[in-house]
């Protein structure tokens, strides 16, 4: 007899054994068939214990009958109850969806995409899932899908451990075992090669012609951007989990190359019969989520944190975030307006909308040559010879000072990789263009890293360059942003030069309407903004501004006085 301990304590779900039993009741009246007697309890433990192959479809006519509507094991509640089996765990409310709503696409051939709270069980309802259907169609090829090689590897090793050690898998396919004995390296069971599986309950040779009919393993595994899914197939399924991810969709181009992989690499895998299904947190409005269900090849089921995805709201699932737990997390949210928790736990994207940088021209032929002008500079180098690849970008932001309005205006810079001379050279010459001292008030250069050294080297010139070195003090990059651009941004505090085919100039508005898909590292946006933070650091300062706020001096003594108090 298999004994399957239900409820173990590595869930941190609130569920008792009143929500087993009514799971295995909803279960055994969809499928017609009574389940329940199946449960045990011993010394306040619940189990499921059932002889080698009782789950077996085909043994189904052994187990006495419940209920009016008959089922099959290829169903909603036949894979609820693979679930419990296979975690210990009945399927949650918003996963019961997930299962009824797989199973009305996989029926009508179109392709399924569900967007979830984190946190709600996306994974292992995944892995379960490929699993039952490999158990059901062991002759049948699949693919699971994640955002790089190593996610979909382990996604890939999960499911490979269900089949292999959990003790469910004997009372459901007691005949289907892994290809090659598991833990060899290499072989028919490797998250490299891919995992297969033979039937032994079927003669050898009518298994081997289906192994000569297949082209690819039972299981393989692809992160998105591998190029290997060419001339693999998925006859049986095909699963997406959380394709996006800060690698590879961080930036406007990074997020366009991801959809376009997807659409010509990983679609192209499948059979047009074969069950497909994404998974995922939403990363912003143009991500694969949004837009594929206008294909009309796909349809889409949304699961906030709240039933009606508005905090404060009734928990969509009680017995994992009940309403202080969901308190809890939206405390705890550090972003900017708690973008993370609307768009993380509530699915608002409009809340990525709010991130986007408002900005207003000023016309290029009114600045006057006197105006004030502060620098900033964001410091980075590369040695002659170095790869540029993920590399920051040195950038200096120059800009000037309206004086009626006090607004102050971005009318050059530079941003691009260079040597640490070609820095220097690029400050020199942007700080003699624009009158040196006075009217250059302040270069100031984040002294994060590098940068200190940089700032000190300036020093060193014998051109009096007003320097200030600023470490922004400890704050995130996206904080900065969204705090200081933002705000002058939108208030026309901070306006940009319309000058004409200016390269900088047009490499900053480029910036300004990608955001907020910039990476941190390796995407010159990201520097652009730095810089564009010290250029007007001290500008916004809630105290007030420190360069212009300099102590008066004690008045010249007029050495005619003394003359004149002679007598």
């Amino acid at each position: 007899m298999k004994s399957i301990l239900l409820l173990h304590a590595e869930s941190e779900a609130k569920i008792t054994h009143d929500h087993v039993h009514a799971e295995i009741e909803r279960i055994s009246n969809k499928l017609g068939h009574d389940f329940a007697q199946f449960l045990v309890e011993e010394n306040e433990d619940l189990y499921f214990r059932a002889a080698e192959g009782t789950l077996k479809p085909e043994n189904w006519s052994a187990i006495p009958p419940v209920g009016t509507e008959a089922g099959i094991a290829d169903s909603p509640a036949g894979f609820a109850l693979f679930f419990l089996t296979a975690t210990g765990m009945p399927l949650a409310g918003p996963q019961i969806d997930w299962a009824d709503f797989c199973w009305e696409c996989f029926d009508a051939k179109v392709g399924a995409i569900i967007e979830a709270s984190r946190g709600f069980g996306k994974s292992i309802f995944m892995r379960c899932l490929l699993a039952h259907l490999i158990g059901l169609y062991p002759d049948k090829s699949s693919i699971i899908v994640r955002s790089a090689d190593t996610p979909a590897r382990k996604t890939a090793e999960g499911i490979a451990k269900i089949i292999s050690d959990n003790p469910a898998w004997k009372l459901w396919f007691p005949g289907i075992e892994p290809k090659a004995k598991p833990g060899q390296s290499g072989g028919e069971w490797s998250a490299q090669a891919g995992y297969s599986v033979i039937d032994v309950s079927r003669p050898i040779e009518e298994w081997a012609t289906v192994e000569t009919a297949r082209t690819s393993p039972t299981l393989s595994k692809f992160g998105l951007g591998s190029r290997s899914v060419l001339g693999s197939r998925a006859t049986l399924a095909m699963l997406a989990d959380d394709i996006h991810d800060d690698e590879n969709s961080a930036s406007a181009g990074q997020l366009a190359d991801t959809i376009t992989k997807f659409q010509e690499h990983l679609e192209p895998a499948r059979t047009p019969e074969s069950r497909l299904a994404i998974i995922g947190t939403p990363w912003g409005k143009e991500d694969l989520l949004q837009i594929l269900p206008d294909t009309g090849e796909y349809r889409k089921l949304k699961t906030p944190i709240t039933l009606s995805g508005v905090y404060p709201g009734v928990p969509a699932w009680p017995e994992m975030f009940d309403a202080e737990d969901i308190d809890r997390i939206f405390r705890s949210d550090t972003t900017p307006n708690k973008r993370g928790f609307k768009r993380n736990r509530l699915l608002d994207l409009e809340a990525e909308i709010e991130r986007h940088f408002t900005y207003t021209f000023f016309p290029y032929r009114k600045i006057e040559p006197q105006w004030a002008v502060r620098m900033g500079v964001d410091y980075a180098s590369l040695d002659a010879g170095d790869s540029v690849t993920g590399r920051s970008y040195f950038c200096i932001v120059v800009t000037t000072q309206e004086p009626i309005s006090g607004a102050w205006v971005v009318v050059d810079g530079h941003v691009g990789h260079v040597t640490q001379s070609q820095a220097e050279r690029l400050v020199i010459d942007l700080y003699n263009k624009y009158g040196r001292k006075p009217r250059v008030e302040v270069v100031c250069v984040e002294t994060v890293g590098s940068g200190k050294e940089f700032e000190r080297y300036l020093a060193r010139l014998p051109l009096g360059i007003p320097l200030v070195g600023e470490t922004g003090g400890g704050v995130q990059k996206e904080v900065r942003w969204e705090n200081t651009l933002e705000p002058a941004l939108a208030g026309e505090r901070i306006l940009i030069s319309d000058q004409d085919n200016h390269p900088f100039l047009k490499s900053l508005v480029l910036a300004l309407n990608l955001y907020p898909n910039v990476s941190k590292r390796g995407d010159p946006s990201a520097d652009i903004l730095d810089a564009m933070v010290w250029a007007h650091f001290h500008a916004f300062l809630a105290y007030g501004d420190p360069v212009r706020r300099r102590k008066k001096k004690d008045p010249i003594a007029n050495p005619y006085w003394a003359l004149a108090e002679m007598k």
